[in-house]
């Protein structure tokens, strides 16, 4: 886990995204949010309230050159390949808008959990509007564990629904883990949290007041089995197809964290 705050670049980027997010379009998304019921029964959101939207495809092209900045910056870059140990590959890129719900509670990605899809990741959550303890600031444990992604709470949801696997309550969690060992990261626009969440717990996204607005750019390892599906149509970036893999202008690193899949292993 590591907090950057007050980085110039990511700041001002940030500033740009957030000019752009007008009140009409939180608006619209706002309410795509309530009108997307779209859940069976067997998904933990059914007959619940819907709490977010990723934003991201709904983008105008210009903000997107912005956040593909952002997943290229030196710092960026630099941290995620010191700690993965080698050159990353970009695994996800989401603009999540989170909004209150009167009366509801904690559910699906709210409560602790590891997003478990591989040995080792990079996940920075960037805030585009000012994240407090009031919009769903996201916690996490402190103490670093020498098991990595293996370390696992057995104190887990019993016969989980979609959603829900591998989750743990978060007055089961109080059990396990003291306040003291938990930290909260809020922030203004532009500060960062940078985290391996397949190997911390964490949990984030309960507005109680005000919305949240939360970029999120996770980097992985080459071998990642989550990468197995995200691919790259006729050498077009998938997060913004006016980027090609034989486009002149980008650095043989820049097309390595864009598009570079192991064949041999896939």
């Amino acid at each position: 886990k590591f907090i950057i705050r007050g980085d110039e670049n990511i700041k001002r980027h940030a500033e740009e995204i957030y000019k752009y997010l007008s009140k009409d379009f939180i608006k619209k998304m706002t309410d795509k949010i309530d009108k997307n019921k779209k859940y069976t029964s067997d998904h933990y959101l059914f007959d619940k309230p819907k709490f977010q939207i990723d934003l991201y495809p709904y983008l105008d092209d210009q903000i997107k050159k912005i956040i593909i900045k952002i997943v290229l910056d030196k710092k960026i870059i630099e941290m995620s390949s010191q700690y993965l140990g080698v050159m990353p590959i970009l695994g996800k890129i989401s603009l999540n808008l989170n909004i209150p719900k009167h009366g509801s509670e904690e559910r699906g990605s709210m409560l602790w959990h590891k997003d478990d899809f591989g040995f080792k990741t990079v996940d920075f959550f960037i805030p585009i509007d000012e994240v407090t303890k009031l919009n769903g600031p996201l916690h996490y444990v402190k103490k670093f564990n020498n098991l990595g992604v293996f370390h696992k709470y057995t104190n887990i949801i019993k016969n989980p629904k979609k959603g829900e696997r591998n989750k743990i309550n978060i007055s089961e969690f109080k059990s396990k883990v003291s306040d003291n060992d938990i930290g909260v990261f809020t922030g203004d626009k532009g500060d960062f949290l940078m985290i391996d969440s397949f190997s911390v717990y964490h949990r984030g996204g309960f507005c109680e007041k005000n919305n949240r607005l939360m970029l999120r750019i996770s980097f992985h390892t080459p071998d990642s089995i989550d990468m197995i599906d995200k691919i790259n149509l006729d050498n077009n970036f998938r997060y913004f197809f006016e980027i090609n893999k034989n486009d002149n202008h980008l650095s043989f690193f820049e097309k390595h964290i864009l598009f570079y899949r192991p064949k041999i292993l896939y």
